[in-house]
Parts: C-alpha cells; sequence; structure tokens
C-alpha cells in the first residue's frame, strides 16, 4: 500500500532516525555506496554521510539545520555544510511499505541533478525524546541533534569543519559511530549537552 505524506499525516511520523538504502541518479539504477544517517527531530535536522567499508566511490559530507514542512514536500536548510555546495534542498516525501521515498532535484553550478532516495526507519520517535542545540557566534557555528539513542554533532569555525555520530550503549554510553575534524571538542560537546551543561553561546531551540 503507498501511503502518500500529504496535509492529511501528521509530520510528526517522520521523526526518528533514517538510514538511507539507495539512491538513484537522474533515473538511473539505484545503488548504495555509502553510510547516510538522517536524524530527524521535528523542524530540525541533521545528515552525516561517510563512504563504505572497503567501497571507495561514496563521498563524505555533513549538514545540518532548519526543516520546513510543505506537504508533500520537506525543505531542509543548509545552516552548516561540510561540502557548502547547497543552501538548501527539497525533497517530495510518501511511505511505501514502511519506507520513506525521497524524490526531488538539486542545482549544483549550471548542473539539475534529479534524484530518488529510499529510505528505512532505525528508530521511531516523539518531541519528548528530541534535543537540539545551536550555536553562532564569531567563533563559529554549530548544531547537536539528540534523537532518541543516536546524536550527530558538527560544529565549523574559521580553522576547521567537525562531524560526529554517536549512538548510545547502555553497557558502554556513547560509542563514536564516525568523527571528522576535532573528535575530542566534539565528544566534550556530546557530555555538556546529555549532561544539560552546554555553555554559551549554545542554546537549546525549541522543537515542533
Amino acid at each position: 500500500m503507498v501511503r502518500q505524506v500529504s496535509s492529511n499525516l501528521n509530520a510528526r511520523e517522520l521523526l526518528g532516525v533514517w538510514q538511507r538504502e539507495s539512491i538513484s541518479i537522474d533515473g538511473k539504477a539505484p545503488y548504495e555506496d555509502s553510510n547516510v544517517l538522517w536524524l530527524h527531530a521535528g523542524n530540525y535536522f541533521a545528515d552525516i554521510r561517510w563512504p563504505r567499508s572497503g567501497e571507495g566511490t561514496g563521498l563524505t559530507s555533513a549538514f545540518a539545520g532548519k526543516a520546513l514542512w510543505e506537504p508533500p514536500r520537506m525543505r531542509f536548510s543548509h545552516e552548516i555544510d561540510l561540502k557548502k555546495q547547497l543552501d538548501e534542498d527539497i525533497g517530495c516525501l510518501f511511505l511505501l511499505n514502511d519506507q520513506l521515498i525521497e524524490h526531488g532535484k538539486v542545482s549544483i553550478g549550471n548542473k539539475v541533478i534529479r534524484f530518488q532516495e529510499v529510505w528505512s526507519r532505525i528508530t521511531k520517535s516523539t518531541l519528548e525524546h528530541c534535543r537540539v542545540a545551536y550555536k553562532s557566534s564569531a567563533r563559529g557555528t554549530g548544531y547537536i541533534v539528540w534523537v532518541g539513542d543516536h546524536v550527530i554533532a558538527m560544529e565549523e569555525t574559521d580553522e576547521q569543519f567537525s562531524a560526529a555520530a554517536w549512538t548510545h550503549d547502555h553497557i558502554s554510553g556513547w560509542v563514536l559511530t564516525i568523527g571528522l575534524g576535532d573528535k575530542q571538542r566534539l565528544d566534550g560537546l556530546l557530555h555538556s549537552f546529555v549532561a544539560g551543561s552546554l555553555a554559551t553561546p549554545w542554546a537549546e531551540c525549541e522543537l515542533s
């Protein structure tokens, strides 16, 4: 059964942790060469991508920002982005057999690329199990997005771009999945965020 994501569907069904299963570019055969993790926390999101082990074709990227639901489209504003190729991207979303199908197009330079991505949900969530922190100052921009047992954090300064993702294990605590740049600093931010002790200019965001 195909269930169209529309104004009749509560957008909170999109809350959670999603893993990409495949991507198709310009109508070509679907494939997957990357690990892709998307955390959706209401009106905020974070996305991190890195090559699959043993497959050198995947790209490393990380971006986060605000998400605006305009059924059936989701507008993702890239307020922080490792690649800096896009200010935003827009995808049309619908559910098919418990998978989320996203299709749309992006413009990179003078080229328009049409895509379709297939996502599977790792974790379903509610706003009560999501938290987001943001900073914007002369010292840089950053986002930390926490959904269930997953956190993605990223921070950009004049010196470098850092990004990391963790999962929570009840025995080992927060376990690093992927890290770029200053992983030690991000690990410190993670633990301050979890403890509710992030210092200014970081501030928690109101979710909707």
